[in-house]
Protein backbone atom coordinates (compact mmCIF):
# COMPACT_ATOMS: atom_id res chain seq x y z
CA UNK A 1 0.00 0.00 0.00
CA UNK A 2 1.02 3.59 -0.46
CA UNK A 3 0.54 6.58 1.81
CA UNK A 4 1.41 10.08 0.68
CA UNK A 5 3.83 12.13 2.71
CA UNK A 6 1.99 13.52 5.72
CA UNK A 7 -0.88 11.06 5.23
CA UNK A 8 -2.41 8.80 7.87
CA UNK A 9 -2.80 5.06 8.08
CA UNK A 10 -5.60 3.70 10.23
CA UNK A 11 -5.62 0.11 11.43
CA UNK A 12 -8.08 -2.04 13.37
CA UNK A 13 -6.20 -5.00 14.79
CA UNK A 14 -6.76 -7.86 17.19
CA UNK A 15 -4.49 -7.74 20.26
CA UNK A 16 -2.64 -10.68 21.85
CA UNK A 17 -4.54 -10.16 25.13
CA UNK A 18 -8.04 -9.93 23.61
CA UNK A 19 -10.36 -12.85 22.95
CA UNK A 20 -9.30 -13.33 19.31
CA UNK A 21 -5.61 -13.02 20.19
CA UNK A 22 -5.99 -15.67 22.88
CA UNK A 23 -7.93 -17.82 20.41
CA UNK A 24 -5.07 -17.44 17.90
CA UNK A 25 -2.69 -18.69 20.62
CA UNK A 26 -4.83 -21.77 21.32
CA UNK A 27 -5.20 -22.60 17.64
CA UNK A 28 -1.48 -22.01 17.08
CA UNK A 29 -0.67 -24.74 19.60
CA UNK A 30 -2.57 -27.23 17.42
CA UNK A 31 -2.18 -25.78 13.93
CA UNK A 32 1.00 -23.68 13.91
CA UNK A 33 1.31 -20.92 11.33
CA UNK A 34 3.75 -21.41 8.46
CA UNK A 35 7.38 -20.65 9.24
CA UNK A 36 8.17 -16.94 9.14
CA UNK A 37 4.54 -15.80 9.44
CA UNK A 38 3.96 -13.18 12.13
CA UNK A 39 0.86 -13.82 14.24
CA UNK A 40 -1.92 -11.41 13.23
CA UNK A 41 -2.41 -10.31 16.84
CA UNK A 42 1.08 -8.76 16.92
CA UNK A 43 -0.32 -5.98 14.71
CA UNK A 44 -2.27 -4.96 17.82
CA UNK A 45 0.89 -4.10 19.77
CA UNK A 46 2.71 -0.78 19.80
CA UNK A 47 6.09 -2.56 19.75
CA UNK A 48 5.30 -4.36 16.50
CA UNK A 49 3.88 -1.26 14.82
CA UNK A 50 6.96 0.72 15.85
CA UNK A 51 9.15 -2.05 14.46
CA UNK A 52 7.22 -2.05 11.17
CA UNK A 53 6.83 1.69 10.62
CA UNK A 54 9.65 2.98 12.86
CA UNK A 55 11.52 5.97 11.45
CA UNK A 56 9.03 6.35 8.59
CA UNK A 57 6.19 7.30 10.96
CA UNK A 58 6.13 10.76 12.50
CA UNK A 59 3.85 9.39 15.25
CA UNK A 60 2.22 6.13 16.24
CA UNK A 61 -0.91 6.42 18.35
CA UNK A 62 -2.69 3.46 19.88
CA UNK A 63 -6.34 3.73 20.96
CA UNK A 64 -7.48 0.37 22.34
CA UNK A 65 -11.16 -0.38 21.94
CA UNK A 66 -13.30 -3.30 23.05
CA UNK A 67 -15.40 -5.18 20.53
CA UNK A 68 -18.18 -7.45 21.73
CA UNK A 69 -18.66 -10.60 19.69
CA UNK A 70 -22.27 -11.65 20.03
CA UNK A 71 -23.79 -15.04 19.28
CA UNK A 72 -27.09 -16.65 20.18
CA UNK A 73 -25.38 -19.40 22.19
CA UNK A 74 -22.04 -21.22 22.54
CA UNK A 75 -23.37 -23.73 20.01
CA UNK A 76 -24.11 -20.93 17.55
CA UNK A 77 -20.54 -19.62 17.97
CA UNK A 78 -19.15 -23.09 17.19
CA UNK A 79 -21.40 -23.35 14.12
CA UNK A 80 -20.17 -19.97 12.87
CA UNK A 81 -16.55 -21.07 13.42
CA UNK A 82 -17.21 -24.30 11.57
CA UNK A 83 -18.67 -22.45 8.57
CA UNK A 84 -16.38 -19.41 8.39
CA UNK A 85 -13.13 -20.51 10.03
CA UNK A 86 -12.78 -24.25 9.43
CA UNK A 87 -9.11 -24.38 10.52
CA UNK A 88 -10.01 -22.85 13.89
CA UNK A 89 -12.94 -25.19 14.28
CA UNK A 90 -10.75 -28.24 13.62
CA UNK A 91 -8.05 -27.00 16.00
CA UNK A 92 -10.54 -26.40 18.81
CA UNK A 93 -12.28 -29.77 18.58
CA UNK A 94 -11.51 -31.84 21.62
CA UNK A 95 -12.19 -35.23 20.02
CA UNK A 96 -9.46 -34.89 17.38
CA UNK A 97 -11.84 -35.46 14.47
CA UNK A 98 -11.41 -33.38 11.33
CA UNK A 99 -14.93 -33.39 9.86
Amino acid sequence: RVCRSGGRIGLANWTPDGFIGRLFAVVGRHVPPPAGVTPASRWGTEDHLTQLFGAEASAIRISPRHFALRYRSPEHWIEVLKQRQPAWYVALRSDGQHS
